[in-house]
């Protein structure tokens, strides 16, 4: 008997029967169908992580592979997830940006999707705003791009661009002419790094594919499959400060990073002595669906994968009502599963999420 995880080839296997479908290609649709209409309905079996986050900034991005936090503590404490509404609410902070923080608890704040990690570092008029913006003061009116990739020069990785979409210093839409067509954005050559080896860089800046455009913004990045990760930099050829915004996975193609604020964090300064954010945080797994026969399925149960792949069926056939018969099996029977999953036995514990405010201490042991 067997206790692995199930894949492809499990539910191909069991709906050649239940559906009548005996090509793979039709079949791997209705399966990858099936999972992503069952995907957002709960937090199941394999769409949880553990995962521990350190940042020295006021802001993070989610690994492209993670959807959402769903629970977080922060330096040990459990902590608050706000909506993008949080800095818009009557009796909110505001602006956090505009905020001097540094309190016992921190927060974290969504933030929304970016096209990158990280952003184009802030060009500041005066020293006086550098308290409220997270990079320091730099010169110029905007900054170049620069990619690269650890395959090496031989390789069909450097012989590909990346087209960036974005804003320059006035706000205008940065638009480039190729071939005498006028495109949005520019599109940038991918440099190989020196022998291979990531942050490795020999020669001066123009032997370089480097950006013409000046960036203040990037609203889009498009990039083709590749055979290795590929970094998107912003650079500063005079004085070769080199700030990473990116590092794209091989088969990324339209990248979107989801960011969250931490509230009341310190901006981090050496003259501050602050230490950054130590995040603990339990969260949910985008959906990835299973290309390869042995590739594991995101959602682990075949019997509902049958049940919604008969309710797809029955919509093409125009039975509504079959159709949510079979979907509402389908949630009961992951239901079930997740029930079985998690249960656990004994005396259900109780955070009080006011504790905080009442200026109460955690009580870790057995004494009143």
């Amino acid at each position: 008997m067997s206790i692995d995880l199930l894949t492809l080839a499990d539910a191909r296997k069991a709906l050649k029967k239940a559906t009548g479908v005996c090509d793979n290609p039709t079949l791997d649709t209705y399966i990858e169908e099936s999972e992503r209409r069952l995907w957002p309905k709960a937090d199941w079996r394999l769409s949880r992580r553990r995962v521990r986050i350190r940042t020295q900034n006021r802001y993070f991005p989610l690994p492209i592979e993670v959807e959402r936090i769903i629970h977080v503590d922060i330096e040990g404490n459990p902590s608050n997830i706000f909506n993008q509404a949080y800095e818009f609410l009557h009796c909110g902070p505001g602006d956090l940006n505009y905020r001097e923080m540094g309190t016992a608890y921190k927060d974290l704040v969504d933030q929304g999707e970016f096209p990158t990690q990280f952003d184009i570092p802030v060009i500041l008029t005066s020293a006086s705003d550098s308290d409220h913006h997270l990079y320091n003061a730099t010169t110029g009116d905007g900054w170049k791009l620069v990619a690269f990739s650890p395959e090496s020069e031989d390789s069909i990785d450097t012989s590909k661009y990346l087209t960036i979409r974005g804003l320059d210093h006035r706000n205008d839409i940065i638009r480039t002419t190729e071939n005498d067509v006028r495109i949005d954005g520019e599109r940038i050559r991918i440099n190989p790094w020196h022998e291979g080896v990531e942050g490795e860089i020999f020669g001066k800046w123009e032997d370089l594919q480097v950006s013409t455009s000046e960036f203040r913004e990037i609203t889009r990045v498009v990039k083709p499959e590749t055979l290795g990760p590929v970094s998107l930099y912003a650079v500063n050829t005079t004085t070769n400060a080199l700030f990473l915004l990116s590092k794209m996975h091989y088969n990324t193609l339209i990248p979107s990073y989801r960011r969250y604020w931490i509230a009341n964090s310190s901006i981090e300064t050496e003259a501050s002595g602050t230490t950054g954010s130590s995040i603990l945080a339990l969260v949910k797994i985008k959906f990835r669906a299973a290309e390869a026969a042995d590739d594991v399925l995101t959602v682990q149960n075949i019997a509902a994968i049958r049940m919604m792949t008969q309710a797809i069926q029955a919509e093409e056939d125009e039975d509504l009502v079959k159709a949510a018969q079979f979907e509402s099996t389908a949630k009961r029977l992951l239901a079930e599963d997740l029930e079985d999953n998690q249960k656990m036995s004994g005396v259900p514990v109780i955070i009080d999420q006011l504790y905080q405010a009442s200026g109460a201490q955690l009580n870790r042991g057995y004494n009143n």
